[in-house]
This record gives C-alpha cells, sequence and structure tokens, in this order.
C-alpha cells in the first residue's frame, strides 16, 4: 500500500486529493506530510464521507479576527487555542488530534489583571467614551458616560459612594 497515496506537494504545503465520483475534490492543506498523511488516514477511517468540505474545519471558529480552537469535552466547551490565521489553527487542531486532546496542550488565554481603578468601566472605541456600568440583579445597569478616563473613575466613586441608588439623587 503506497503510504502517500492521496497526498501531493503543493507549493510548500501537502494536499489531500481525491476523485468522489467524477470530482476531484480537495480535503485539505497541510505544513507537514505527518500531518496530511494523519488526516489522510482518519478520511479513510470514516470512508470519506465529509461533505463540503465542513469537517476540516471542525472545531474552529472565526471570532474577533482570530481563529479559535473549541471542543466540547465531558459535556464542556474547552478552549485550546487562539491563531491568526485559519491554517495555523487547523495545524494545531490537528495536532490536538494526534494527541487525543490532551489537556496539557491547551494553550492559556491571556487574563485581563484584575485593576480596581477601572472596575465598573468600559472604554467604546467606536463612539470614543467611557461608560460606567454594573450588574444588579443579574442585569446589566448603566449608570453614565464620559468622555474621560479620569471624568469615568471620579463618577464611578461617586456612584460607590451613594452604594449605586438612583433613588437618592434629586433628578427634579
Amino acid at each position: 500500500m503506497n503510504k502517500d497515496r492521496y497526498i501531493a506537494k503543493s507549493g510548500n504545503k501537502w494536499r489531500i486529493l481525491k476523485k468522489i465520483g467524477e470530482v476531484l475534490k480537495t480535503f485539505g492543506y497541510f505544513h507537514s506530510k505527518e500531518n496530511a498523511r494523519s488526516y489522510r488516514d482518519y478520511l479513510e477511517a470514516i470512508n470519506w464521507t465529509v461533505s463540503d468540505n465542513k469537517l476540516y474545519n471542525k472545531y474552529i471558529r472565526k471570532t474577533g479576527g482570530k481563529y479559535r480552537i473549541n471542543k466540547n469535552i465531558n459535556g464542556d466547551i474547552t478552549y485550546f487555542g487562539s491563531f491568526d490565521t485559519l491554517s495555523e489553527a487547523r495545524e494545531y487542531r490537528d495536532f490536538l488530534v494526534e494527541h487525543d486532546w490532551d489537556l496539557k496542550y491547551r494553550k492559556v488565554r491571556p487574563r485581563r489583571p484584575n485593576n480596581t481603578e477601572l472596575r465598573y468601566i468600559s472604554y467604546h472605541k467606536v463612539d470614543d467614551y467611557y461608560r460606567i456600568q454594573k450588574v444588579i440583579d443579574n442585569h446589566m445597569t448603566y449608570f453614565s458616560s464620559c468622555k474621560t478616563l479620569e471624568e469615568a473613575i471620579h463618577e464611578r466613586d461617586f456612584w460607590e459612594s451613594i452604594d449605586w441608588d438612583m433613588d437618592l439623587l434629586d433628578l427634579y
């Protein structure tokens, strides 16, 4: 049996090709021949039952300009990493498949520092303003908007000083 059947060099990548009926279909591009072989073996195991090449992007979603890998493991959606390009995400997803989705290969999300100076303040780039907001009784409540961060901090401190109670304001 030819170990490279259905695999061809395409530029600097390896491509999986197979004739299905009268159509020559491409099942993916890979940076290494080993990844192409691994995915080809998987396709053979499932009898090439891939519709419209959707399986090749399985577990990958584009969000906020990045390609994220998530997989349902024991009923929980598990994050495995975020990548700038689809090919990087595919290559890492293939690596995860080869390693049986071992959790030790999860890429840790960068966490925002717990900055108490900015608590309850969010910045809106499009409109260029800061908003003071807080969840109260499971609902996001918006208190005010400010043009500068200094104003927003001052405004937030005011709301904290009156324990976020709008009824204490004399609005008339």
